[in-house]
């Protein structure tokens, strides 16, 4: 009998912790010493102490879209109904990056999360709608390439002038909650928001993952002052990009931290 794929093993363990809400399984599918890059302590434990809390609260998740790199899934989802456990806010839009172990446990987890506080950006697009299947799983490692270089060449150094050789003038579909479709809207978007003190400086890419047509990006900077995770979703067709997603988190200071881990 095979191992199931590393995909398959993360919508069973996702599902069982925020879905079912069944103990017996998380204990089954995660590591005991999982590895946490977000909000939870590192450890099985803690991992099982935050069910009852979403469960009470009817917290609901839809996943939109999953990729699988090797040991490493990525989910794009929505959880609603969360204002016990969100502060307040009733919907967020997140990405979840899940890795598996040999042993076919969940053994390391990276979250970004972002409040949906608004309604559809001014394309009349959402967070997480557009395009959900994959394709073009014979071009996974040259997405990934173009896109590692993208944001090395291009984004890093802030040439947001150049965009336009990596994201498709005439196909751009963007899913920012404050900007719409195309690259000299985006480009007039980076430059408003750089003059108002609150611009996006990309420093450090820390991890690619991509399947087929989709590449993650999980890069570090400043929006303003403050550190940020950037993690961006991005659709290619031929090379170039046609469709983006993006959830933008501030990075708390170590020592408001659960864990010693960091955020990446």
């Amino acid at each position: 009998m095979s191992r199931k794929s590393a995909k398959q093993i993360v919508i069973e363990a996702f599902s069982a912790l925020s879905g079912d809400y069944d103990v017996e399984k998380v204990k089954e599918l995660f590591s005991e010493d999982i590895i946490q890059h977000g909000n939870l302590p590192t450890g099985r434990a803690a991992v099982i102490a935050s069910i009852p809390k979403f469960k009470e609260a009817g917290v609901t998740r839809n996943t939109h879209r999953i990729l699988e790199d090797g040991d490493i899934v990525a989910c794009h989802s929505t959880n609603s109904n969360g204002k016990a456990v969100f502060g307040g806010i009733d919907s967020i839009a997140i990405f979840n990056v899940w890795r598996v172990d040999k042993e076919g446990k969940v053994a390391e987890h990276w979250v970004n999360l972002q409040p949906i506080l608004k309604g559809p950006n001014p394309s009349g697009r959402t967070m997480t709608d557009g395009t959900t299947e994959i394709s073009d799983l014979d071009k996974t490692a040259t997405n990934k390439e173009i896109m590692t270089n993208f944001l090395e060449t291009i984004v890093i150094p802030g040439h947001w002038d150049k965009i336009g050789t990596v994201l498709s003038p005439e196909k751009y579909i963007q899913h920012n909650p404050n900007v719409g479709d195309g690259v000299e809207t985006l480009q007039a978007y980076m430059k408003k928001v750089a003059e108002e003190g609150n611009g996006f400086i990309y420093e450090k890419l820390h991890r690619v993952v991509g399947e087929g047509a989709f590449v993650l990006t999980m890069a570090e900077g400043k929006q303003g002052a403050v550190q940020t995770a950037f993690f961006d979703l991005w659709r290619l067709e031929d090379g170039m990009v046609v469709e983006h997603w993006d959830v933008v988190q501030a990075i708390p200071p170590a020592e408001q931290q659960k864990h010693k881990n960091g955020k990446f």
